[in-house]
């Protein structure tokens, strides 16, 4: 379960934020548990993507964030490490559910 913590961006093809997890369902029960990860949406005609705040649901499995096989280029890897994001998840439109809308911080969205 995860919160939408930064506004979404609008790619090309996709959506991206960084998203809070807020907890694991496992075996019907929650499990708390804290931490970042980078989601990305896949563009769909027939669907819009979470909002800030949005408070989704995934069955998808994480997956590390890798770096550039390019020496001496920009590590995204190294970057979202100093920023404790370690994991990115990829989405197409049926492979999450928004269980609740916006529950974002008001100061953050104004910010």
């Amino acid at each position: 379960v995860q919160t939408c913590a930064l506004p979404i961006f609008e790619k090309e093809t996709y959506y991206k934020t960084t998203a809070e997890v807020k907890g694991i369902l496992r075996n019907q029960k929650f499990l708390p548990c804290k931490g970042s990860l980078l989601l990305y949406f896949k563009k769909n005609k027939s669907s819009q993507p979470p909002s800030f705040g949005d408070i989704i649901k995934t069955d998808k499995k994480l997956q590390l964030i890798t770096s550039s096989a390019n020496p001496g280029s920009f590590d995204h890897q190294q970057y979202q490490a100093f920023h404790k994001t370690y994991f990115q998840i990829n989405l197409n439109p049926k492979e999450y559910e928004i269980i609740s809308h916006n529950r974002a911080n008001q100061f953050k969205s104004w910010v």
